[in-house]
């Protein structure tokens, strides 16, 4: 009789154990499964807000290309008399005065070698205003902050669609040239007193700005 009651002591034990281990394991499994409706539910509310974020982002209007873009980050602008900028940067490092065959101007070329940079003017000697700038490094900026090193989507982020000219892939040596301006110019040639912005890209990044009013060679 005494072997019996310990039989059904021990049985009793083990469905009581049993019945415990099971009973928590349901609970883990729903306390699981609560977890994941959860994370589900916070990667679908994060999923519409990111989709929110695109579309306004995409919607928003980037700045129309206007006169104030003509301006790099030390204050330099297309126009500028040469005077003027060298009270701003003071003497080039070298300069020199080409004869240009295809429009009969003497253009005057100031290099500046700390700054990547590189002026040329056009005019009469005593009001040589800048017609372009170029720079290939990171010391420089646009109006809109491109730089050399500057990826192409930022580019392309910067400047309204409607502004971009020209996506030329006719040279081998780099991705693209991107040429910017005002819509409708043409992106070769001069436009009176309309700056064009000629971004060279390779390998995705920014190698080479210039800021012109004339015609690229």
């Amino acid at each position: 009789m005494k072997k019996v009651v310990v039989s059904l002591l021990v049985i009793i034990l083990v469905a009581a154990v049993g019945a415990g281990g099971w009973y928590l394991w349901d609970s883990l499994q729903k306390e699981k499964n609560k977890t994941g409706e959860l994370e589900n539910r916070i990667a679908n509310i994060e999923e519409v807000e990111k989709e929110k974020n695109d579309r306004v982002n995409s919607s928003a209007k980037v700045k129309d290309y206007s006169t104030s873009d003509a301006i790099i980050s030390n204050n330099l602008k297309l126009g500028m008399k040469e005077n003027d900028v060298i009270s701003i940067i003071g003497e080039p490092n070298d300069s020199q005065l080409v004869y240009e065959d295809a429009t009969g101007d003497n253009v005057k070329i100031s290099k500046y070698t700390s700054l990547g940079l590189t002026i040329e003017y056009r005019g009469a000697e005593d009001s040589n205003r800048i017609s372009q700038m170029s720079w290939n490094n990171s010391n420089l900026k646009t109006a809109r902050g491109i730089t050399v090193g500057s990826t192409e989507k930022d580019v392309f982020s910067a400047y309204p669609e409607e502004s971009i000219l020209l996506k030329d892939e006719s040279n081998p040596n780099v991705d693209r040239v991107i040429v910017i301006g005002f819509p409708g110019d043409d992106p070769v040639y001069a436009v009176k007193d309309h700056s064009k912005i000629v971004i060279t890209i390779l390998e995705g990044k920014v190698v080479e700005v210039v800021m012109t009013f004339g015609h690229q060679n």
